[in-house]
């Protein structure tokens, strides 16, 4: 409103934080991290959302973050554990925290001369997990950020990078810190608690309040079942204090053992701090609310509501002294701490979401029961290099954000249309095994595993990328014994067979490192596959009385009708003079089988029979309890002893070869019948079951990278007493040779 030659109004000067500094205390900050923090305040930040990873999980970290920013999940932040890791962060402009220089983890004193393989990121594996020493140094490392992190006063939710969050919620679950959303009912002493961490509960009658019938388990709320640190919350308390430093000195103690990580120590440390429910005893409800009245945060309302629905809090016993909230060389007296789990509805993971597919079950849309949470767990084909599992997993759910756009929108595509076996095939499968026989699972698979060779080899016909088909599976996979095909804490009633991940039948990294084109089972529904792709579809009928389609129709255009015993080096032909522009091609499987297996030479056979040899085979074992020794695993067991060592079932063997004639002439005579048929006029037979050793302990057999069988499958193991790699003989030998001789051909 000012006249003429008033003085002018400057424009409003941004607001911008202050820097925090480029140290504090431990940790090392990169100039987002000092953005991020220089805003920040304890008091009004309920919650640090971070994740902790080395410079071969970049692809993890940026997936991770994609998903906590689409909830809206903020502040975040991400923990270097090695100099390429902070140098990625730093580049991408993620903000991102390091230790600081000269800092030993595993001494936590600073020297000039301190160096670790994890910091210095020298390790020889890339993918730490699968590296004892390294992955051990790996739990030092995130134990000193998060204690860094909750010494400066903030709580933390930290959750690994193959965790996805879903949907925001977290803090109806973990806090009071958010006045609009506060927790649920069943929610309000947990969101209390010291330490929240979820579990490998896969059994929602085990995830509620102990009924004395499931004792010794009866404690409920997940703890028949080891705690898993995918998800981990810890309180700015003494309590969560405490908790990191024994945890801490227990890693410590273990630094010259074999086969151990983090999580090992952290679950083993839990268990001889000797937790019990505070519910249960007066004494444990007193400690527990003197101490949250000391750190503010006592509920008095909350105790008046408990009820069974009311998860259920546990306190550390008394006297338990490594769990000092102090580093050791300040010395400080012990302090009890308070741990929770956290629902397995909601903080899924790799078994409740990818094989009971809780997410969809009835309830998944109530917010006591709605998922937060995937974390990639219970999955295999991670290896040293890199954990191709849980990216497949990640695939496979659409939670991989990372690919990208020529993965879903570059050349052209390959899909079964239809199941990949019939009904009638099924149920004659089992009428022949029972539900606890793994030989039910593997007389399926051998159909499944068929198809995928076939759609394999055409895919390569066609210059196109295999779509996989949705696989099933009879039984669970599990390193350990199988109770009625199913994991030993998997629910009882857990429908078989179900709809099952690529990496419960197949080694990923087979396929990758072969690289194979091939995209997961329902890429197609992803709304990132441009439409141009599934509208440019042409259909591969394959049958003797399929009327051809008429010229000039609009069937001609998405339809090739061809004839049993066409190669399949002609499929792509017929595609291209249906539509020369096509990008998706479909085909069933009896169409497919009506193929003639052929790829235009010997040479080109040959060379797909070495391939699918290869990224076809696995080895897993499936291991019933129902067929094993009554004594298994009971002390005085014996596994050296052929007649009462483990009965497993080894899988998968690749299926049949396809023909590889000496005079190069095309195995398909005879087009207009139905079948295929080979060269010289025998048909071709696949296998009617994928076992490569029927009832072993262990199993030798296996194909090398180039196709080669390590042994003959004829000569694979049947039972205990042919070998596995353990047997006794000195001691069992005679009885052995007598058992065997009494057998046809002396073999089981």
């Amino acid at each position: 409103a000012g006249g003429a030659g008033a003085a002018a109004i400057p424009a409003t000067a941004a607001v911008t934080a202050p820097l925090a500094p480029e140290i504090l205390g431990n940790l090392r900050l990169n100039e987002p991290a000092r953005r991020l923090f220089g805003s920040l305040r304890p008091a009004t930040t309920p919650v640090i959302h971070f994740t902790f990873g080395s410079g071969a999980m970049l692809d993890f970290l940026r997936n991770w973050l994609h998903y906590v920013r689409r909830a809206g999940l903020e502040p975040a932040v991400a923990g270097a554990a090695d100099a390429q890791m902070l140098a990625a962060c730093s580049k991408e402009g993620i903000a991102a925290l390091g230790i600081v220089e000269g800092l030993d983890v595993w001494t936590y004193e600073r020297s000039a001369a301190a160096k670790t393989v994890v910091q210095e990121g020298a390790a020889e594996w890339k993918y730490y997990r699968h590296h004892k020493s390294s992955f051990l140094e790996l739990g030092l490392v995130k134990a000193a950020f998060l204690w860094e992190l909750v010494s400066l006063g903030y709580d933390v939710l930290i959750s690994d990078l193959d965790v996805v969050w879903l949907s925001a919620g977290w803090e109806r679950w973990m806090t009071y810190r958010v006045p609009h959303s506060p927790p649920l009912r069943e929610a309000e002493l947990i969101a209390m608690a010291d330490v929240l961490v979820s579990t490998d509960e896969l059994d929602e009658e085990y995830d509620a309040f102990g009924r004395y019938e499931r004792w010794p388990h009866g404690a409920g709320w997940g703890r028949r079942t080891d705690l898993n640190t995918g998800v981990v919350l810890f309180r700015a308390t003494n309590g969560s204090k405490a908790f990191l430093q024994a945890w801490r000195l227990a890693m410590l103690a273990k630094r010259e053992a074999e086969n151990t990580n983090d999580q090992f120590i952290f679950v083993a440390m839990v268990r001889d701090a000797g937790i019990e429910p505070v519910t249960s005893s007066p004494e444990r409800m007193r400690t527990w609310r003197a101490s949250l009245a000391a750190h503010g945060l006592h509920r008095p309302e909350a105790f008046g509501r408990i009820s069974p629905s009311t998860r259920g809090v546990f306190l550390s016993k008394e006297g338990f002294a490594s769990a000092a909230p102090c580093l050791p060389s300040e010395r400080c007296a012990p302090q009890r701490f308070s741990l929770a789990t956290l629902p397995l509805r909601v903080f899924t993971g790799g078994h409740t979401y990818f094989m009971q597919r809780l997410h969809n079950a009835p309830g998944h849309d109530l917010p006591r029961l709605s998922p937060l949470t995937v974390h990639f767990t219970f999955q295999y084909s991670d290896t040293p290099d890199y954990p191709h599992g849980k990216r497949q997993r990640a695939r496979e759910a659409a939670l991989w954000a990372v690919d990208p756009p020529d993965y879903y929108s570059k050349g052209t595509f390959l899909r079964l249309v239809g199941p990949l076996y019939s009904q009638a095939q099924r149920v004659a499968v089992e009428r022949r095994f029972p539900e606890w026989s793994p030989q039910r699972h593997m007389a399926l698979d051998a159909i499944q595993r068929a198809v995928v060779r076939d759609l394999l080899a055409l895919s390569r016909a066609l210059g196109a990328a295999l779509v996989m088909p949705p696989l099933t599976c009879s039984c669970d996979r599990y390193w350990g014994h199988l109770e009625n095909c199913r994991m030993p804490t998997a629910p009882r009633a857990m429908p078989l067979p179900y709809r099952c991940t690529q990496d419960s039948l197949f080694e990923i990294k087979f396929w990758n490192d072969k690289k194979v084109d091939f995209r997961e089972a329902d890429f197609l529904d992803d709304a990132r596959v441009p439409r141009a792709v599934t509208e440019a579809a042409v259909r591969v009928v394959v049958h003797p009385d399929a009327p051809l389609p008429q010229a000039g129709t609009a069937e001609e255009t998405f339809s090739a009708v061809l004839r049993p015993g066409t190669p399949m080096s002609e499929v792509g032909a017929a595609v291209r003079r249906a539509n020369a522009d096509a990008r998706l091609v479909e085909i069933g499987a009896a169409d497919l089988r009506r193929l003639c297996k052929w790829l235009g030479s010997t040479e080109q056979n040959a060379a797909f029979n070495a391939l699918q040899r290869y990224v076809l085979h696995e080895s897993a074992r499936y291991c019933p309890v129902e067929d094993h020794w009554p004594e298994v695993d009971r002390p005085g067991w014996d596994w050296m002893n052929p007649f009462t060592a483990y009965n497993c079932t080894w899988g998968f063997t690749p299926p049949t070869d396809f023909p590889e004639p000496a005079d190069g002439a095309p195995p398909c005579a005879g087009r207009a019948a139905a079948g295929v048929p080979m060269a010289g006029g025998g048909a071709f037979a696949d296998r009617h079951n994928s076992t490569s050793c029927a009832r072993a302990m262990l199993c030798d057999y296996h194909v090398r990278e180039g196709g080669e069988l390590s042994i003959e499958l004829e000569r694979a193991s049947r039972c205990n007493l042919e070998g596995y790699g353990g047997v006794n003989y000195t001691r069992h030998g005679a009885a052995i040779k007598a058992a065997l001789a009494a057998m046809p051909g002396g073999r089981c």
